[in-house]
């Protein structure tokens, strides 16, 4: 959707970083302002000028039932870990797994985390089925290799000033997400709340500070992030390495592939 006719355009490959649909017919790529190439990069097909879309997830409701007006669930959030009463958190603070347990991983249950999840020094979690409300500070994996949830979702809230986003960090290996198969947000893994337009910058994988507004996996990371990620007003960064096994939908408001990265 972006109109940027300046050096980088509104798509720009560079580094032998290749961008290609699959199919037959082979989809177009459509982009509404210009394209750019360098130092082998590439598009295939070679990109044809459109028209900017709608959000195709506008209609999502938001699922945290302390939201009012248009867009807010008709009843109670359907999905264990939603609350009911206003501002209230299960967590007041940020929850952080710093220890390994023998590779057992830790077990967090869904709720309201009021300043984040934060997994690192080795350590790993086990993310029960439901949703997890991230009311600032963000969710962040730096560590560990048993990293596993089944039935989640990720509702990132907060602020403009207290966003930071989803973050899986250098070496995480194995990762393993998946989303609920029922209710109204079936499919969906990760969702940001809309109605914030946090600061984002291009220190992607730099955790916190200039980056707060960016979600990233980063160098060398592993993970089978299956289902759908919607950071409608954010960015989403792949760098240095990093794949995936499964089928994600991305719906995002910029889009960062670096080094060899792989979805």
């Amino acid at each position: 959707n972006s109109n940027n006719s300046g050096s980088n355009g509104a798509a720009y490959a560079t580094g032998s970083a290749k961008v290609q649909t699959t199919g037959t017919p082979q989809p177009a790529i459509t982009v509404v302002g210009t394209t750019v190439t360098n130092n082998a990069g590439s598009f295939s097909p070679t990109p044809v000028a459109g028209t900017a879309v709608a959000d195709p997830l506008a209609g999502l409701e938001r699922p945290w039932t302390t939201c009012t007006g248009t867009g807010c669930p008709a009843t109670n959030c359907e999905y264990t870990g939603c609350h009911t009463a206003n501002g209230s958190c299960d967590h007041s603070s940020q929850v952080s797994i710093t220890t390994a347990n023998g590779g057992t991983p830790a077990v967090l249950t869904p709720g309201v985390y009021c300043g984040g999840i934060s997994v690192s020094n080795g350590s790993s979690v086990t993310f029960s089925s439901g949703m997890y409300v991230i009311n600032g500070g963000g969710l962040s994996i730096q560590s560990g290799s048993l990293n596993t949830g089944s039935g989640v979702i990720f509702y990132l809230t907060g602020t403009n000033a207290n966003y930071q986003g989803f973050t899986v960090g250098n070496g995480v290996s194995n990762l393993s997400l998946s989303p609920p198969t029922s209710g109204g947000l079936a499919g969906v893994l990760i969702y940001q709340d809309r109605s914030l337009t946090p600061t984002t910058s291009i220190s992607y994988c730099n955790y916190g500070g200039s980056s707060a507004g960016a979600s990233s996996v980063c160098g060398g990371a592993t993970s089978s992030l299956n289902g759908i990620v919607y950071l409608p007003t954010t960015t989403m960064a792949f760098t240095n390495g990093t794949s995936s096994t499964q089928t994600m939908s991305l719906v995002a408001y910029d889009v960062y592939f670096n080094g060899g990265s792989y979805y």
